[in-house]
């Protein structure tokens, strides 16, 4: 009966988190709407445009539970209003507010995902550390504009799935009475995510995460095991595809972002160009998620400058991706693995690069390799992802022989005998 109520629970927050991105649209339209130019009108109007619409999605999709979130928001900046923003004021926040999420994901998550109170969290602690780093950075001691930094904090459609965007840019949107011509691009970006979340559905009536630990699938040979997890990763990331490009749609049809030339950089969160035809983990890694990744560039690798040493930078930079997250191996696994592959392919670029390559190996041939090679070991640390706990994520890595773990850790051993550290590209 607990099983029963669990999935039939998840059914319905997930329902509830689809209406409130679809109803994020209507939300974005009017506030472009040349009847109601209220994109025209005080900034504190469109704050408290932003505010009231933003909450009424979180009351809609998770009730009270979404006060957890907000409490979060609230405190963070009565704390600093208090004490006043200082290097060790905002590493306390950004602790405080992590152990909040982490709390929510001990309390909260299964051995399957679940849609609850911490997907909003993680969206919220980004903004509120963020917004307190750029405070801090700009020498300004105590915030200002309490009404402002809820309507940032609380931006219709960026609560639940981002993308992430500091506070200038808030403020860029209110302060200007330009009317929002964008949707071209949000409707591009739309049918796009429409398209990826229609694969995922699809599929899902024959995939998911028990399948990679199916007899089916373990009674397998290693090669077509390969071949599987390779397909079902690919399968598995559309579903993020799909909602970060919807999200973006949302997003760019109120204008925020928006520049001369009709593009929206501060808010693109998945290049898909470069995410379907990269050749390298690198590349894939930065086409994705990109704001995210920005934002750990901007407020946790660089301030990690005082260790003087990038590999530990990129190491804490690795951690606090895992932890906020969640606490599971499988996520823990899967940025290992993601570390491991992108300091394996730098050890072996000092040695050899695909344009050398390429004067041995015919471009037919070579690329397609180098795609499908990627693809596999981005999927193989994605199905950890998938599976969370250890004791799932072994079944399926020992059923493998922990392959790529063994085979990156041998290249990067290699590397290190052959011809040291390597050399860490500072856009990486």
């Amino acid at each position: 009966e607990y099983k029963s109520y669990l999935r039939a629970k998840m059914s319905m927050n997930e329902g509830y988190l689809a209406l409130g991105m679809v109803l994020s649209f209507p939300i974005s339209l009017l506030y472009g709407s040349r009847h109601l130019k209220i994109y025209s009108a005080r900034p504190i109007v469109k704050d408290m445009y932003f505010f009231t619409t933003g909450i009424g999605l979180l009351l809609l999709t998770f009730g009270m539970s979404s006060l957890h979130a907000l409490s979060c928001t609230i405190f963070s900046y009565l704390f600093f209003r208090v004490v006043g923003i200082s290097e060790v004021t905002c590493l306390t926040a950004l602790l405080v507010t992590l152990c909040h999420l982490l709390y929510g994901y001990v309390t909260q998550s299964g051995v399957t995902y679940t849609v609850t109170w911490t997907l909003i969290q993680c969206q919220m602690m980004l903004k509120v550390c963020g917004y307190f780093f750029d405070l801090y950075d700009a020498n300004v001691k105590y915030p200002k504009g309490f009404f402002a930094y809820l309507a940032y904090t609380c931006f219709p459609s960026t609560i639940f799935v981002g993308p992430v965007f500091s506070y200038d840019l808030y403020t860029s949107l209110t302060r200007t009475s330009k009317e929002p011509v964008s949707s071209e691009y949000a409707a591009k970006r739309f049918t796009s995510g429409i398209f990826y979340l229609a694969i995922f559905y699809f599929l899902k009536i024959f995939w998911s995460a028990e399948t990679l630990l199916s007899e089916g699938f373990l009674e397998q040979s290693f090669f077509v095991k390969v071949v599987f997890w390779t397909f079902w990763s690919k399968w598995l990331i559309t579903k993020y595809c799909g909602v970060w490009l919807v999200a973006e749609a949302a997003t760019s049809l109120t204008g925020l972002g928006q520049e001369e030339d009709g593009t929206f950089p501060e808010i693109t969160n998945i290049d898909i160009k470069k995410f379907e035809t990269s050749l390298t983990i690198q590349d894939e890694l930065s086409s994705f998620n990109m704001q995210m990744h920005l934002w750990v560039k901007k407020h946790i690798y660089k301030r990690c400058r005082v260790f003087n040493n990038q590999l530990l930078s990129r190491v804490i930079s690795l951690l606090f991706l895992y932890l906020w997250h969640g606490i599971y191996f499988g996520f823990f696994n899967l940025f290992l693995v993601e570390g491991l592959g992108s300091t394996a392919e730098m050890m072996l670029s000092r040695h050899i690069s695909i344009r050398r390559l390429t004067h041995y190996i015919p471009k037919p041939v070579l690329f397609p390799f180098l795609y499908i090679l990627k693809n596999s070991c981005v999927g193989y640390g994605l199905c950890g992802f998938a599976l969370r706990t250890f004791a799932r994520c072994h079944v399926f890595y020992s059923s493998v022989y922990y392959v790529y773990h063994w085979l990156l850790l041998g290249i990067i051993l290699a590397g290190w005998l052959l011809g040291g550290r390597p050399r860490i590209d500072k856009e990486s």
